[in-house]
């Protein structure tokens, strides 16, 4: 995530830097870019809960793995 927001960061500051005056194909660009861009925003509170779920899980899951780690070990002791 924090590749991908330093990566927009460089885009707009290279945006910033270009003329007033375009041409027009790269005003049709940069207008699909800020829609592009538009969409990815609206989206990565969607992804970001997503992720923040999956690593939820993950450590649960990591945790359960542990706990039957140390269930196994301790029968093997007892044996």
């Amino acid at each position: 995530m924090s590749a991908l927001l330093s990566e927009l960061k460089q885009a707009a500051e290279c945006l910033r830097s270009l003329p007033l005056e375009r041409a027009p194909e790269v005003e049709q660009a940069l207008n699909a870019y800020r829609v592009n861009v538009q969409r990815l925003q609206a989206l990565l509170p969607s992804i970001h809960s997503a992720l923040l779920r999956e690593r939820a899980r993950l450590e649960q899951e990591c945790t359960r793995v542990e706990a039957a780690a140390e269930w196994a070990s301790r029968s093997r002791q007892t044996l």
